[in-house]
């Protein structure tokens, strides 16, 4: 490729200052974002590597299970929503993505064709890690166990701060941790 490695903290940072919903990044092509619907190529961007893609995967792929699928299979499809503070601030600086992670399961795929409701398509992800599947919580709580986020800016942006405070309680994450902030 020759040029700069892709950085995907500076794209999703693009991303957002764009105004587009997601980011697409594909191996031999250059990254794309979605823009009132359309997917455009992301301005200033080169194809991206294998190597640049797969440290992508590494990167926003937290579950175990979903990383042992990714080895198992060399591929492993993840969505993930930037809008309403996505993009949540890392404890060293910078930005860190947090994913949630829908996979089409059979349980999703059964869920959707019955028209389920959100609540019950958000408990399947809740208990789908096995899939690799990831609630938006449970992203900021491993960022929090890796050090990544402080435990203060994880409880701003929990869906469900109630919830997290206990979950953070679970793992032994102390109530005054700030893993680096």
């Amino acid at each position: 490729m020759g040029g700069m490695a892709f950085d995907l903290d500076a794209a999703m940072d693009n991303t957002l200052r764009i105004g587009a919903s997601d980011l697409h990044v594909k191996v031999g092509t250059a990254p794309r974002i979605r823009v009132s619907g359309r997917l455009v190529e992301l301005p200033g961007s080169s194809p991206v590597s294998p190597e640049e893609a797969a440290a992508v995967q590494r990167q926003v792929i937290t579950s175990e299970p979903k990383r042992a699928e990714l080895d198992r299979n060399g591929s492993a499809d993840a969505s993930y929503y930037n809008g309403e503070g996505r993009l949540v601030p890392a404890a060293r600086g910078g930005m860190a993505l947090n994913a949630e992670v829908l996979v089409n399961s059979s349980r999703v795929r059964a869920l959707i064709t019955e028209q389920a409701s959100l609540p019950e398509i958000h408990k399947a992800i809740h208990e789908g890690d096995y899939y690799g599947m990831q609630t938006f919580d449970q992203s900021l709580l491993a960022h929090v166990r890796e050090g990544r986020v402080s435990r203060s800016e994880a409880m701003a942006y929990a869906s469900e701060p109630h919830d997290f405070g206990l979950a953070l309680q679970q793992a032994d994450v102390p109530l005054g941790a700030s893993n680096g902030r």
